[in-house]
Order: structure tokens, then C-alpha cells, then sequence
């Protein structure tokens, strides 16, 4: 491999990141201690637009593997990252977070695909045919279980801005994370890498993008 012979970092973190869309195809059993590898790679090379998209995969794998908590905690580190370096990777990744969002709250779902939509007719991107189809599907059964409030709901979303959107998004996202931490017995997913210790796992909520702790 390229990055090995070239011992470059930076290679080595574009690499995790190009097999993220597929490592839970190629290799399920270890898809998320793949992922988080990758994760500690484009850290280690500040590979900041490679942190964002691997966090969403990680969110992906988690939401899979129906630890909706998990998910969430991974989707707000992954938008934090998206805010902050790459803006133009926002309707991505508010596309995933309302898959997260929807097991929740249908009614704020439908509110986020409304701002998601309107952002997209802003920046005149379409998605992927991949997020094309997902937005679909999310219009459907949303449709299905909110009836007409439905309408309402996702022209309040429309009318929202983008700072607006990804500020509720956040909000959202909270609102899963909290909600978990309020079940009897919660705790988060410890170190299934058993190195890999020191890598922020969904475990603390990050600061917003411009705050401090």
C-alpha cells in the first residue's frame, strides 16, 4: 500500500476513510473497531474533514446496531466536526441524523427534514442518490405516522435557516442523549479496541463548536 511505502500518515487516513461507506459489508464483525482505528488515524494526522466522515459512520454503525444512544453521541461529533471544517458536508450529515432522530421523535424528524430540504434548495445540492432515496423513505413514514400534522411540522423546518437547522439538530440530538442517561442502568459502550482508550468514544457530550468547558 501506498501510505506504507510512503510511511505518511495522512495517506493512511484517507485510506480508512475511502473503506468506511463499505466496511460493513466487506468486514461486519469488526466494522466499528475499524472505524474507530480510522477515527484515531485521522486524529493522530489532523485530518479533520476524515474525523467528520468517519464519526458519521460510526453513528451509522451504532444506529445499525440499535444503540440509538451510542448513535446520537457519535452524530453531535460528527456535526461539531462538519461545522467546524467542512460546512459543505452539513446536509450529509443532517440526512443521518434524522435517521437517529426519528426513533425518537417522528414530530421533530419531520421538523429537521423540512430545514434539511430547504438547506439543499439554498445550496442547490440534490444529495446522492443514496441520501436522495433515504430522504424519501423519511417523508413516507413520517407521512404515515403523523397524518396531516406532517405538513405543519415540515413547514416549520423549511422556514428555519441554516444556523437554525443545525442549532436544532444539536438540540435534538441532546435530547436522545439525555433521555438515555435517564434509563435505569445506562452506561455507555466501553473500548472494544482495547487500545484505543484515549479516543473520544461516545461516552462525554463534546462542547459546541465556539464554547468552552
Amino acid at each position: 500500500m501506498l501510505a506504507e511505502e510512503l510511511d505518511n500518515q495522512y495517506l493512511r487516513s484517507m485510506n480508512w476513510g475511502a473503506t468506511a461507506p463499505i466496511i460493513h459489508v466487506t468486514d461486519p464483525e469488526h466494522a466499528r473497531e475499524f472505524l474507530l482505528l480510522g477515527y484515531e488515524q485521522s486524529e493522530l494526522s489532523g485530518n479533520h474533514a476524515n474525523l467528520s466522515t468517519l464519526a458519521m459512520f460510526l453513528a451509522i454503525h451504532e444506529l445499525r446496531a440499535g444503540d440509538l444512544s451510542a448513535g446520537a453521541r457519535w452524530a453531535n461529533r460528527a456535526l461539531q466536526r462538519t461545522t467546524e471544517y467542512v460546512p459543505s458536508y452539513v446536509a450529509q450529515m443532517i440526512n443521518v441524523i434524522i435517521a437517529a432522530v426519528k426513533r425518537h421523535s417522528a414530530a421533530d424528524a419531520a421538523v429537521l427534514l423540512g430545514a434539511l430540504r430547504a438547506h439543499r434548495d439554498r445550496r442547490e445540492q440534490a444529495g446522492t442518490r443514496g441520501e436522495i432515496d433515504a430522504e424519501a423513505r423519511y417523508e413516507t413514514s413520517l407521512h404515515r405516522q403523523l397524518g396531516a400534522e406532517f405538513d405543519h411540522l415540515y413547514g416549520q423546518g423549511a422556514a428555519l435557516d441554516d444556523a437554525a437547522m443545525i442549532s436544532l439538530a444539536f438540540s435534538q440530538l441532546d435530547a436522545i442523549i439525555d433521555a438515555a442517561a435517564e434509563q435505569p442502568g445506562s452506561s455507555d459502550r466501553g473500548d472494544p479496541g482495547g487500545g484505543l482508550a484515549h479516543l473520544p468514544l461516545p461516552g462525554e457530550r463534546p462542547p459546541r463548536p465556539g464554547t468552552r468547558r
